[in-house]
């Protein structure tokens, strides 16, 4: 598998705040990586630095074998990006946008365009200021796909929408993108909308990845163990795999990164157990198991 995406070493800084710490990966073709993390952990950071818009302090980004620093003109016609901000010309309308930007792009297609203004339900002759949020995101979705990228940033394209938008966005992505062997990487920090749809994991913290995982290998390896004890106890020992835990009289509960049998099983040996049950987690469940109690400063 091709990557399109690639990096490696990334640290951003702005003034003394720390952004971005030493992060990279690489994302091939056609994958749907998700970027979670909280408000202010530097994910909006990594999508402007991977669309060329801010240069990194140290460490390199290809993007479809280019440099975005080097080559921004080359990227942004291959590359898309959605973010939670609207960038448009207030005064134009989706008509005047199109004849405005599609002589930038090789590939535009004029009734892809069109296709998704109307499936999304968005006016072609209404001025951008006009629009409600969630319409100009709607916009600015099918103005990216009209270009037919082969890379597609989504820096947290569901934010303040609700739910009827979010899953018209959601629907059109889906069938849209992941067909056609687009590269899909999504920034948020809401987990659930796109649980069922990232191929791939990435957790965000303190400017870190705490996690770089696919899926299915991740959702097999968080394991939630509850027990139920002969006597009550007042904690969980600690141990280096668990992610959280907590007691309470004779029930305990703890999450395992990395779960194995005898993992759970030496934790349990500090008492004498009655019944234990092992489960699995939900991504937003996993997600919040990694990063709790772990404020992002901003």
């Amino acid at each position: 598998m091709d990557n399109t995406i690639a990096f490696t070493g990334l640290t951003k800084s702005f003034g003394r705040l720390p952004v971005l710490r030493q992060v990279g990966t690489t994302i091939g073709s056609g994958q749907v990586v998700g970027l979670f993390g909280r408000n202010g952990a530097g994910k909006t950071t990594l999508m402007r630095i991977l669309y060329g818009m801010i240069g990194p302090d140290a460490g390199q980004a290809s993007l479809l074998g280019l440099d975005p620093q080097a080559h921004p003109v080359e990227v942004r016609q291959r590359v898309g990006l959605v973010s939670e901000e609207c960038h448009l010309y207030p005064w134009m309308d989706a008509n005047a946008l199109e004849t405005f930007l599609a002589p930038l792009y090789p590939k535009w297609d004029r009734e892809l365009f069109r296709r998704h203004l109307a499936s999304m339900e968005v006016p072609p002759d209404r001025r951008v200021d006009a629009l409600s949020r969630g319409t100009k995101r709607k916009l600015m979705l099918s103005l990216a796909l009209a270009a037919q990228p082969e890379v597609l940033l989504l820096d947290e394209p569901l934010g303040g929408l609700d739910a009827v938008v979010r899953e018209q966005i959601v629907t059109t992505l889906i069938h849209s993108l992941t067909d056609h062997g687009v590269t899909i990487f999504l920034s948020t920090h809401e987990i659930e909308q796109f649980a069922k749809v990232c191929d791939r994991v990435i957790i965000l913290s303190h400017g870190g990845f705490l996690v770089d995982r696919e899926t299915a290998a991740l959702t097999d390896q968080v394991r939630r163990v509850t027990a139920t004890l002969e006597h009550p106890v007042e904690a969980v020992p600690a141990h280096p795999q668990i992610l959280s835990a907590r007691a309470h009289g004779t029930q305990v509960e703890f999450v395992l990164n990395g779960f194995t049998q005898e993992t759970a099983d030496a934790i349990l040996a500090n008492w004498k157990v009655r019944e234990v049950a092992v489960s699995g987690l939900t991504l937003p469940e996993i997600f919040i198991a990694f990063t709790a109690g772990k404020e992002e400063v901003s």
